[in-house]
């Protein structure tokens, strides 16, 4: 053996005594490097696996979605083919909404509408359900679009009025309709295919303003509330001296709508004061005024003027219908009303001269915030 050689066996046979030492001296120097790289290998084996997992199992699962979308997309237009006006007219007509069970309606059937129609998500009471008439009656004058109602909204009107000429939904019922093609608003129409869905609450007084003359000829009461209004002028007539008498209907309406305008809009109702000062107003302009005053709160009335001899409270010993009120109303020859739309109509179909003068549509009367006539 070589002299080189051996002095290259004893250098590494001193390294790796040195190397051992400084392990047995030094453990942490050593173990910490280990693991890390122990673990950075680990961490690249189980990142590539999970590469490996994602990509089989994405190109496993794609051919799946893909036909669980097309089944999705095949069922909602499932859905919309077989929707109904049928459907649509459940769903609008809520419980409260819905006629007596045992009240039978028959309505001769139509084609299916070639083009759009105009029909209303129903709300609310008398006054309420004659805005939504008028505003699909509008609409449909506007557009050319065949109007209908809610079966619900039609029987509730014809409680109170003669057969209502439009057509229910109860006419088309079988036909498919498709409620995301449906615009609320004549504004957003871009089709002549295209339904027009009135909003809950949403009434088109604008709009109607023109064609109210035409309007209420189509709101002819039953003949027992054309009864009803005739005979107690007849009774109230009878008790006056032989005149020619001036009758001015008087709407108040409290109840509900009292709490209504506190939290709604920090509002006080109408006070005596207001009626006061609107009665005045007609005894300046005509003689012999009788002041006819129909209200849901008819006590509250009573004791604010019932001591007057030109006053009359008729439903406050006795009971009357809303229907009652609102064609004894009409048959009136002006009104005074604060707000709500049961006095409005009740203005508009009486006709000529109303307290408010500037009442309709505008949002001061229809919110309350009318208090005080001068």
């Amino acid at each position: 053996m070589s002299l080189r050689t051996v002095v290259c066996l004893n250098i590494i046979t001193l390294i790796c005594f040195l190397s051992t030492l400084l392990y047995i001296l030094f453990p942490n120097v050593f173990t910490p490097t280990l693991d890390a790289t122990l673990t950075g290998v680990n961490k690249n084996v189980v990142q590539t696996r999970e590469n490996i997992a994602r990509t089989v199992s994405t190109t496993a699962s794609k051919p799946p979605l893909s036909r669980k979308m097309k089944a999705d997309n095949s069922t909602k237009n499932q859905i919309n083919k077989h929707y109904t006006f049928r459907d649509f007219q459940k769903s609008v007509c809520v419980k409260r909404f819905k006629p007596a069970e045992n009240s039978v309606y028959h309505e001769e059937k139509k084609p299916c509408p070639t083009k759009g129609i105009v029909t209303i998500v129903p709300v609310g009471r008398t006054g309420n359900q004659m805005w939504e008439y008028s505003s699909i009656w509008s609409i449909a004058k506007n557009t050319g679009l065949q109007p209908y109602l809610p079966l619900c909204l039609k029987l509730k009107l014809e409680e109170v009025f003669e057969k209502m000429p439009f057509p229910s939904l109860e006419a088309i019922a079988d036909c498919p309709f498709n409620p995301n093609s449906a615009v609320d608003s004549s504004a957003k129409l871009s089709k002549t295919k295209q339904n027009i869905i009135i909003p809950r609450a949403k009434f088109y007084i604008d709009e109607s303003r023109p064609y109210l003359k035409e309007i209420v000829k189509e709101f002819r009461f039953k003949r027992e509330f054309v009864d009803y209004a005739q005979s107690t002028l007849r009774e109230l007539k009878s008790k006056l001296p032989p005149k020619h008498y001036t009758f001015i209907g008087v709407h108040v309406r409290r109840t509900d709508y009292v709490n209504y305008l506190k939290t709604s809009y920090h509002s006080k109702p109408a006070t005596s004061q207001y009626f006061q000062n609107a009665m005045n107003y007609f005894k300046k302009k005509f003689s012999n005024c009788i002041f006819i005053y129909v209200s849901d709160d008819p006590t509250w009335c009573f004791n604010q003027f019932g001591n007057l001899k030109d006053v009359f409270v008729p439903s406050y010993k006795t009971n009357s219908s809303a229907a009652d009120d609102l064609a004894l109303m009409a048959a009136c020859n002006h009104t005074i009303f604060d707000y709500g739309t049961f006095g409005e109509w009740g203005a508009i179909l009486a006709g000529v001269d109303t307290v408010p003068r500037k009442w309709l549509g505008a949002p001061t009367q229809r919110t309350g915030a009318v208090t005080q006539f001068r």
